[in-house]
């Protein structure tokens, strides 16, 4: 008997470097190679030009009181700012806070109030959202906050701020910054409930991103379209910090995807390689003016987000000549990717498989009853273990009931004793914070996955965790809580996209299907909203027709992937016309 168990082992070694440190041997490098492109502000930087905004920007951080280990939040689209942002909050030891553009008035308070965010980075909105606005609502509740900056009216203050700071000062913070400091606090999905915040270490983010660079293969010549956002995990580390380990360029094709934009972008910049989750790649292909684009420059890219349809990785590397596309999988909190599969894979196991584990990265699939490894072949929980887990969930900076969490990942060596903790792919939702299962790990019933052999893995089962990337351009929020007020459930999941993409809404419950008398069922249309944006009840449809089904333990898979964006509206249950199709698992 094998069990399911799994390594990754190279001869490459970890990076022992902050992100600061690690972007100033790009620019030794490659000076004047291009570093950003965004195409929507005009805006291009060379590596040189990158290195002196970034440290413009921490000075002015540095000017506007930022010291090491505030948290710095950004509410943004994708802008230049961003990238810029990201970098600088780094080199004086900041801790930046991923927002997500779609958050509306709650989500944004339990956002900066969960993490403790000092000062806030914001645009002055995106699509129909007036951030500021919002903001004014919440900001009185959030006592942390005492500083904002609006990217589009403060951002040159803040450049002539950082002019009047010595760069001996922004050395002497540098100097003191370690690698294995926390850098970043990226919010979870929420598909178990509110988003929990995973705090990430220069060591996780940088590492994962290099490792991802390395399995696509990019040098200085690559330059890599990401229409992804940023504040994910896709965007920030599979997209810049990749492309900065190896001097490759990161081009922006808008503040948000657009497929048509997105082809201009490839055409135009000479893209070697292309990001995106499946939705994002089918809206490309039926996009009516495909074939005026010259797509010959791509070769690779990584497809990522959700389960990945054979058809359509197949129409990928042959339509959009990506003939070295990847997939990867893994999570926010294992900072992300802990499998992906090789250029040089067959095509079978690119579209059939997630890949391998990737360097310095262990993982395997247990019994969640019993906590023992499962043979190989034999569904469970997946856990991992290395350099790239989370260094705690974590609440406000002095810490709180249910914020932070111990359970340090040791940075430096293969984890072991205390250090070595293995992060489980899911848990229960939170049902109250004195709920005797509150924090119970999810029995599998088909939620893991096989391992199937040593160069592979297949998944099998639930499909639902990884829908979190789509919930980032949609402007659908973390309403699963909503859900869980049903006290029948077992399992909500939320997912949606902008424009043609995806939307789907599922609620499991114990049992039965409660009736429309009933008092369960009166409950589950309460969580569910009426005639606003909610959460998933037990009664669903969205305005395209789409209809959410509800059934004991069931699982549902999606055939449509065009539908308009998702507003829950009460409404009598249909059986769902979606059908089930053969995927790949990724990230």
């Amino acid at each position: 008997m094998t069990p399911s168990y799994a390594h990754g082992t190279s001869a490459t070694p970890l990076l022992g470097e902050t992100i600061g440190e690690n972007l100033r041997r790009t620019v030794a490098r490659v000076p004047d190679a291009d570093a950003l492109v965004v195409r929507a502000q005009g805006f291009r930087a060379s590596y040189r030009a990158l290195w002196e905004l970034t440290g413009r920007a921490a000075r002015g951080l540095m000017a506007r009181g930022v010291a090491a280990g505030d948290r710095v939040g950004i509410w943004s689209p994708n802008r230049a700012e961003w990238v810029v942002a990201q970098f600088a909050a780094a080199r004086i030891g900041a801790i930046l806070v991923n927002i997500n553009p779609a958050y509306r008035a709650a989500e944004l308070e339990f956002a900066l109030t969960r993490s403790g965010v000092s000062v806030l980075l914001l645009a002055r909105g995106f699509r129909a959202a007036d951030y500021r606005r919002t903001l004014a609502e919440v900001r009185p509740r959030c006592p942390d906050l005492r500083d904002t900056i609006v990217l589009d009216d403060d951002w040159p203050d803040l450049l002539a701020a950082g002019d009047c700071v010595p760069d001996a000062e922004l050395a002497c913070r540098e100097a003191g910054v370690q690698f294995d400091d926390p850098v970043n606090i990226q919010y979870t999905s929420g598909t178990t409930g509110f988003p929990k915040a995973a705090t990430l270490s220069h060591h996780n983010i940088l590492n994962n991103g290099f490792f991802v660079g390395e399995q696509l293969r990019l040098t200085e010549r690559d330059r890599v379209c990401i229409p992804v956002p940023f504040y994910h995990c896709f965007g920030m580390v599979l997209g810049t910090l990749a492309c900065t380990t190896h001097g490759a360029c990161v081009v922006v094709p808008g503040e948000a995807f657009d497929p048509g934009a997105t082809l201009e972008a490839v055409a135009a910049e000479r893209c070697t390689a292309l990001y995106g989750v499946p939705t994002m790649f089918i809206a490309v292909l039926e996009h009516p003016r495909l074939a005026e684009f010259d797509l010959s420059s791509l070769r690779t890219g990584i497809m990522a987000g959700s389960p990945c349809p054979v058809a359509t990785m197949r129409q990928v590397r042959e339509r959009l000549c990506m003939r070295e596309v990847t997939i990867c999988y893994g999570m926010t909190e294992t900072s992300p990717v802990s499998t992906q599969t090789s250029p040089d894979d067959p095509v079978e196991k690119r579209v059939g498989t997630v890949g391998r584990v990737h360097p310095h990265v262990e993982v395997k699939v247990i019994d969640p009853a019993t906590g023992r490894v499962v043979p190989r072949g034999q569904p469970g929980e997946l856990c991992t273990r290395g350099v790239r887990g989370h260094d705690r969930l974590l609440g406000r900076p002095g810490g709180d009931a249910g914020g932070d969490r111990p359970g340090r990942v040791d940075a430096h060596r293969r984890p072991g004793g205390d250090g070595g903790r293995w992060v489980r792919e899911h848990r229960r939702p939170a049902e109250g914070p004195h709920h005797p299962r509150r924090g119970e790990h999810r029995p599998a019933g088909g939620r893991g996955m096989p391992a199937r052999t040593p160069g592979g893995r297949g998944g099998t089962g639930d499909w639902g965790a990884e829908w979190s990337v789509r919930r980032g351009g949609d402007g659908l929020g973390p309403a699963e809580a909503r859900g869980d007020r049903h006290r029948g459930r077992t399992d909500s999941i939320l997912s949606g996209g902008a424009g043609d993409v995806q939307s789907a809404a599922v609620l499991e419950v114990r049992g039965r299907v409660p009736a429309d008398g009933d008092r369960e069922g009166a409950e589950a249309r309460d969580a569910g909203g009426r005639g606003r944006r909610a959460g998933p009840g037990v009664r669903g449809r969205g305005r395209d027709g789409l209809s959410a089904f509800v059934g004991s333990r069931r699982r549902v898979q999606p055939a449509i992937q065009a539908a308009s964006r998702a507003f829950w509206t009460a409404g009598r249950v249909a059986r769902s016309k979606w059908q089930r199709q053969p995927t790949a698992r990724s990230m």
